[in-house]
């Protein structure tokens, strides 16, 4: 279902729009804030995701046919062509079921023949694009790759907003947006929630508060590049993002109680697993992650911390590994690089 938010006289925020600020829920808001367009995922009035709608256009996602050019001896990987003169990689085990053009395939990946293959990931440096074979052909696709010649382009990336609303899939039952065409765009997907239901969407019009007020969006903006993020208990984390990895200290701050001091630590200690695995998520943290804890006294404890830390990772969309936490109480964590850090983008 599609709505307009009309026009209010009034500064204050009346019944309609104390309504249309409910997040709990999960709600996507669609808006520019300093000249940059984002998705955002707001639930319980916390900013939880972010995605910018800005900058290069992604290849990721394409379909090609291509061409084998190469299959060296000692590696099990084959080197295709897409375009004129672009090489890229395709590890023989995201190859198990290819469709082959010119021949039936018998098993075997062979230099010349004609391949169609999606780019998985940009090419980044020296290192080329990365392709692979898992995906689904549409009807209408099956009947194309059969007219079509090698280096054709089957099937164009989804867009930055497609790929936004599929990555918070099922985090969200509204969408409200600024932005006309956004609107349009999002009303012609048909968006449904887990159960069936119709996504709501809003086009918000008022011309006396705008949408980013409405919802506090620049000040939540901010707190999500934040050195420090406090938690509800008074204490702190301290987020550092380096060129080798992201530091994270997590400190008592104004926690300050007469009761058992190891069991505070260990609360505390707790609360930030909480905090890191929604802040690794809305930063895009990646690569090393090592999250300096407050020093416990019991083995178990930081095994429960541990498993604690697994099991909020556990449904990250993005692969997250938590390693162990070395004598010094340093947990160390690794999440698969895919996007952008926030930082780098804002």
């Amino acid at each position: 279902m599609s709505r307009n938010v009309k026009p209010k006289s009034s500064l204050v925020l009346k019944k309609d729009e104390l309504e249309l600020r409910k997040t709990e829920d999960g709600k996507l808001i669609i808006t520019d804030i300093d000249s940059k367009r984002f998705v955002m995922l707001i639930k319980d009035n916390r900013l939880i995701g972010i995605k910018p709608l800005d900058g290069k256009k992604s290849r990721v996602g394409s379909l090609y046919i291509g061409k084998v050019k190469n299959k060296p001896k000692n590696q099990e990987a084959v080197f295709v062509e897409i375009a004129d003169k672009e090489i890229g990689y395709l590890p023989l085990n995201k190859a198990k079921a290819p469709i082959i053009i010119n021949r039936t395939f018998d098993g075997r990946v062979l230099e010349g023949d004609e391949i169609i293959v999606m780019l998985e990931k940009e090419p980044v440096k020296t290192k080329q694009a990365g392709l692979s074979c898992r995906f689904k052909l549409k009807e209408e696709e099956m009947t194309a790759f059969t007219h079509r010649k090698c280096f054709t382009l089957l099937r164009e990336p989804p867009t930055a907003l497609e790929c936004a609303l599929v990555a918070f899939s099922g985090e969200y039952s509204s969408v409200v947006t600024d932005i006309p065409d956004i609107f349009n765009m999002i009303v012609r997907c048909h968006l449904k929630k887990d159960d069936g239901e119709d996504i709501d969407v809003s086009l918000y019009d008022d011309d006396k508060i705008s949408l980013r007020n409405v919802y506090g969006l620049t000040a939540k903006l901010g707190t999500a590049t934040n050195k420090n993020v406090w938690l509800d208990s008074g204490a702190y984390l301290v987020i550092e993002p380096t060129e080798a990895c992201t530091v994270i200290d997590v400190n008592l701050g104004k926690n300050v109680t007469k009761k058992d001091p190891d069991e505070v630590i260990f609360n505390v200690n707790w609360e930030a697993c909480v905090e890191i695995a929604l802040q690794m998520k809305l930063r895009n943290m990646s690569g090393m992650i090592l999250v300096d804890f407050i020093n416990m006294k019991s083995k178990d404890l930081e095994l429960k911390l541990i498993e604690f830390m697994k099991e909020l990772t556990a449904d990250d969309s993005i692969t997250t590994r938590v390693i162990d936490i070395t004598p010094l109480g340093i947990m160390e964590l690794t999440r698969k690089k895919i996007d952008k850090p926030l930082w780098e983008v804002l």
